[in-house]
């Protein structure tokens, strides 16, 4: 019993199949003349080229790899065109302008159809379920719309110098593969390209905008035909980067802010002002490269990089200045003195012009001339690096952001 009843299933199945087949097949014999050639393209006003319009909706955006440089869109694609030799009964319409078909009726009936193509595709996958999700619509006049959704992975040449304030743009060029603009011609249908507006949703790392050109005809030196019709668009992707701000910039700030705190003390704290520093260096070390296994490889500078170089360059130089003051007091050392901070050269000069006034050659000894010379050098160091150091990292933030942002 439930074998019959599969099998009278199986045959109901096959019997509508058939039978829709036999209608498609009903009506593309009403449709086509008897001199009909689907090998020729129709003709277009004054026998002029046949015109092709074109509508694309970008219903959502899957995916964006900047490592591989392509971007993955699913599109509800329509193109329209008239082919003036079909023969459309009037009984078809029941008072309407157009009636809808099936997605197998192109393949059942042999009509011309254009062959448009969409430039630096890498794959295109026609969305279904349990047919390909497309129709047809037929209308009086003999114009024909055909509608299809398809998943596009679109190459897209991509560029970080900007990074992370760069904008990507993603070109879209629909064109006729073979036909020239002798033959064929493209024009929007409609409000030419649309976007869904859930679109800023899915792309929590982008903002994203569109925009379509007026231009409809290419030129190609190689190409066949030379100019060929075509319709340009291109999508822009800018980069979000306030995740970049508050977990990548403000850190490393901070940390190049605190080197500064060594300059504040004293000369002779060697273990706080080394630890400091290095610290401070190496934390900003790590933070890089941690950044650089998280962003798009690139073979030269980006906006980050340079952020970074700057840095690890005045944590750096604050590392060699205290070097530098380190080995000024080895020279005081040498000279048989402590350090001698600038009160205590103060004190040393009314000591010696007291002596002058008391009738002495007022000549010091040459140590002493030695101390107090390294002294001063030293400390005006220590104060030139106080000033130097934060003005040329704020000179250099105010180069940078407006530059960049």
């Amino acid at each position: 019993m439930l074998e019959w009843r599969w099998m009278s299933t199986r045959w109901s199945g096959c019997a509508v199949t058939l039978l829709g087949l036999s209608a498609a097949t009903a009506l593309g014999l009403d449709l086509l003349p008897a001199d009909y050639d689907p090998h020729v393209r129709p003709r277009g006003p004054d026998s002029g080229p046949v015109t092709v319009y074109i509508s694309m909706r970008i219903n959502s955006i899957n995916e964006v790899d900047e490592r591989a440089m392509k971007v993955v869109i699913e599109v509800y694609f329509r193109h329209a065109w008239k082919d003036p030799r079909l023969v459309v009964p009037e009984h078809l319409f029941n008072g309407t302008d157009a009636i809808s078909l099936a997605y197998g009726f192109l393949e059942d009936v042999d009509l011309w159809v254009p062959d448009p193509y969409i430039e630096k595709v890498h794959e295109i996958h026609t969305a279904a379920f349990i047919d390909p999700f497309g129709g047809i619509r037929l209308y009086k006049d003999g114009k024909l719309f055909f509608s299809q959704m398809f998943i596009i992975t679109l190459g897209c040449p991509m560029f970080f110098h900007d990074f992370p304030f760069d904008k990507q743009t993603c070109h879209l060029e629909l064109a006729s593969y073979f036909y020239g603009n002798q033959d064929m011609a493209f024009d929007w249908e409609g409000d030419g390209i649309t976007a869904s507006s859930g679109i800023p949703d899915q792309l929590g790392n982008y903002e994203f905008s569109f925009f379509q050109e007026n231009s409809t005809s290419c030129f190609t030196p190689g190409y066949v035909n030379g100019n060929y019709p075509c319709l340009r668009s291109s999508m822009t992707f800018k980069r979000r980067y306030r995740n970049y701000l508050l977990g990548v910039y403000v850190p490393s700030s901070l940390f190049v802010v605190v080197s500064w705190a060594s300059f504040f003390w004293p000369a002779d704290a060697i273990p706080a002002r080394t630890v400091l520093l290095i610290t401070a260096l190496l934390t900003i070390i790590s933070l890089y490269s941690g950044v650089q296994q998280m962003t798009p490889p690139a073979n030269y500078t980006r906006a980050i990089d340079i952020w970074f170089f700057a840095c690890i360059l005045a944590v750096a130089l604050a590392l060699f200045q205290y070097a530098i003051i380190l080995q000024l007091r080895e020279m005081q050392k040498a000279s048989g003195i402590r350090q001698v901070r600038p009160l205590a050269i103060s004190l040393l000069a009314a000591a010696r012009d007291k002596t002058a006034t008391a009738g002495g050659d007022g000549s010091a000894p040459a140590g002493e001339k030695s101390r107090e010379y390294w002294a001063q050098i030293e400390s005006r160091l220590e104060q030139w690096s106080r000033t130097f150091y934060v003005a040329a990292f704020l000179v250099f933030n105010a180069v940078y952001w407006p530059l960049y942002l």
